[in-house]
């Protein structure tokens, strides 16, 4: 039913979000067999959460049969000649005195090597093959003609070809990937390094081949988590905070770093060992540890979100930035809402309706807006209507100058409520609820005067959100 108050109406509604498990599923290989269609994994990769997958050396290979019976050095070194011919063999490597690698690639000490240098090197440094691509998908552009892209997909099709048939070896169930494949990457360490919490853009098989990774994995709407600025090269690198508190905050204390007994209990925990794959989803936050004195790992990137956005990035980045700059206001009208429920959550309304008018007739106007925003969220039907329609005891020029100081935020979450129905759910019959509920709308848009208010309130509406957005831009809630 359209009301005077449909310019209030809400943009969108957050999804409620399923509580996760506390492990990642382990799946036995056996239930995708080596020659089944790859339909099955396929499907279970849409399902967007961590999976692992395990099996034994009887049951597959990674390498041809051709290479199968060498050993893992040689067939990894082989791997990284045929993709670094051209370039002498010389590879670039990241370099670290303590063995942590965190941070965007782009900030890595780096240095270039050939594989028979990173084998015989026996110095100090943590020496790491960290993200080694031996396959990378070369991008086409609106601006190159279809020859032109047609022959870059040639090349594609035959640079992966020569990895996946002549050197490594998909099982069947993962064959989709083929279609997919964005990146191969080598990892190969030969001291125990760490990566820092962070997400990539791409869906992520990763099979051990040597040693062991340690992972924490945290969804993307986790709680626990805040990645970088969206503006910043270290967008996609992040940190734990305890689950109830956001930096510039003016109502709670920040906390960061660490785990608290909630995190734990919500992170996801898993080591994958050797002959193990873990299906990491684009987004999912992850941290990594390998322990042991080597560890050698291939990873395949494929369904990139540039993959997925091509050609409707616009309409794309107007709608995501429009969705987070609702959830940035919605959670930030709830910190306010609980800060002032602390000050009156005790308190029985009649006693804060009497508290509010002498409030209001006295001129004080900020304690006045704290007792109006808590009645406002907290009373229902009929009572929520008389007490935004009342008339008596009242100054009316001093209720209307009260309302023409409320903040952005404060605006926003009284008409959230004016916008949300189920708050006078009680006001009038079941036969004439719908007569009644109108009537009630027209009451308050005549006492709150929103005729004349809903344009510097929409204004100020979207005023607060632009700036939460720019906030969150710039990494101001970092």
């Amino acid at each position: 039913m359209k009301t005077k108050l449909s310019i209030y109406k809400r943009l969108a509604k957050k999804t409620k979000q399923k509580a996760s498990p506390s492990s990642v599923e382990e799946i036995n290989i056996t239930q995708f067999q080596i020659n089944d269609a790859s339909d099955s994994l396929e499907e279970k990769c849409r399902q967007r959460r961590p999976f692992k997958i395990s099996f034994n050396k009887d049951q597959h290979s990674f390498f041809s049969d051709a290479s199968k019976h060498q050993t893992l050095e040689t067939n990894i070194a082989t791997l990284l000649a045929s993709s670094y011919s051209s370039k002498n063999h010389k590879i670039e490597a990241s370099v670290s005195l303590d063995g942590n690698f965190s941070g965007h690639y782009s900030s890595h000490t780096i240095v270039n090597l050939s594989v028979q240098e990173f084998l015989e090197y026996s110095g100090n440094l943590n020496v790491y093959l960290a993200q080694v691509p031996i396959f990378q998908k070369k991008s086409t552009t609106q601006s190159e003609k279809q020859h032109e892209k047609i022959e870059i997909e040639k090349q594609n099709l035959t640079s992966l070809r020569n990895i996946l048939e002549k050197q490594l070896n998909l099982p069947k169930c993962m064959e989709f990937l083929k279609k997919q494949m964005e990146i191969i990457n080598v990892w190969w360490g030969r001291k125990p390094t760490t990566s820092k919490w962070h997400y990539d853009s791409y869906d992520n098989f990763l099979i051990v081949l040597r040693g062991v990774k340690k992972f924490k994995l945290l969804p993307p709407n986790s709680k626990l988590i805040k990645s970088g600025g969206a503006l910043s090269k270290s967008y996609n690198q992040a940190y734990l905070v305890s689950p109830e508190i956001r930096k510039k905050s003016p109502w709670k204390k920040k906390a960061r770093n660490g785990e608290s007994a909630s995190q734990k209990g919500q992170i996801l925990k898993v080591a994958v060992r050797e002959n193990e794959i873990l299906f990491v989803p684009q987004g999912w936050y992850h941290e990594v540890v390998s322990p042991e004195a080597e560890t050698i790992a291939i990873n395949f990137w494929y369904d990139s979100v540039n993959e997925v956005c091509a050609g409707r990035e616009d309409y794309l980045l107007k709608y995501l930035l429009n969705q987070k700059a609702n959830e940035l206001a919605s959670d930030y009208s709830k910190e306010y809402f609980e800060s002032v429920s602390l000050t009156y959550g005790g308190i029985d309304a009649d006693t804060l309706r009497t508290g509010f008018i002498e409030k209001v007739n006295k001129g004080e106007f900020e304690s006045a807006i704290g007792i109006f925003i808590y009645l406002v969220k907290t009373l229902k039907g009929q009572k929520l209507v008389s007490f935004l329609t009342q008339k008596e005891q009242i100054e009316e020029q001093k209720f209307q100058n009260m309302l023409d100081m409320l903040s952005p935020l404060q605006i926003d979450i009284i008409t959230s409520v004016l916008d949300d129905e189920s708050a006078f759910e009680e006001v009038g019959s079941e036969q004439n609820k719908s007569q009644e509920y109108g009537h009630a709308i027209d009451q308050i848009v005549e006492a709150l005067s929103l005729e004349k208010r809903k344009e510097l309130w929409m204004e100020k509406k979207e005023g607060l959100r632009k700036h939460l957005l720019e906030n969150y831009l710039k990494n101001d809630f970092l």
